[in-house]
């Protein structure tokens, strides 16, 4: 009898825990996630989860938090997130959500900036490159050819730091760029209008190892990317943007 109640327990408590709300902590990354439920990141991961009845708690919270909860257990995901090896070791990752290419953008005012010698990676090793917390698919490559890479949370300190001259560049993903010179629209900070670094990547939900339902709330996931891809709910969010 004794040993009933105790499966029956296990089941009652196994059951709770896969009920409740799933913890996915973001900071700020504007157009893709900002502190609301705004954002193109934040709209397809909500659509995803509600496709397939998935439960969810959204906190905003620095993103070197976010990642250290993620890998703790103390939240479920963050997003979006490239995949690594470093990350691969820590972190499961969601079917992808989004593609992405970089673009750059510079103080035509910066005496430093020989503009017509930028043509490959190479040539920002003598520079200030400014970029978001996280974004590692655009640090690693910088900081292996020798470059100073200076990293934000936000990609706002990175554009403050631009104009009073104390980067060179900014390199980031292509609609965060967009987004922050229609924020800013200061005529100094412009783009170069050529492509030199090669940095497409696919972003995914970057979720716990450290709970016991990881592998089935990541399989619902999933599903829910396919949902929305079939039925035209996905485009219909990546065209607000």
């Amino acid at each position: 009898m004794k040993r009933i109640i105790f499966v029956f327990c296990v089941l009652f408590s196994t059951n709770l825990s896969y009920s409740q709300d799933i913890v996915l902590e973001i900071g700020e990354w504007p157009p893709y996630t900002t502190n609301s439920k705004n954002g193109l990141a934040t709209e397809l991961v909500i659509a995803a989860c509600n496709s397939v009845g998935l439960k969810y708690i959204i906190s905003n919270v620095p993103w070197l938090r976010a990642e250290k909860n993620v890998e703790a257990g103390l939240a479920f995901a963050t997003f979006p997130y490239t995949i690594n090896e470093e990350r691969k070791s820590k972190y499961l990752f969601s079917d992808p959500i989004f593609k992405s290419t970089n673009l750059i953008i510079y103080n035509n005012q910066n005496m430093k900036i020989n503009i017509n010698s930028i043509n490959s990676i190479n040539a920002f090793k003598y520079y200030k490159v400014g970029t978001t917390t996280g974004s590692e698919s655009i640090i690693k490559p910088l900081r292996n050819i020798g470059a100073e890479v200076e990293t934000t949370e936000t990609i706002d300190l990175s554009m403050k730091k631009l104009q009073s001259g104390r980067i060179d560049f900014i390199i980031e993903d292509s609609l965060v760029i967009k987004d922050l010179l229609k924020r800013y629209q200061d005529q100094r900070i412009v783009l170069i209008n050529k492509k030199i670094i090669d940095l497409d990547r696919e972003y995914c939900i970057m979720v716990t190892k450290n709970s016991t339902n990881s592998l089935d709330y990541l399989e619902r996931i999933n599903k829910g990317i396919k949902l929305i891809h079939n039925s035209g709910e996905y485009q219909k969010i990546v065209s607000k943007y």
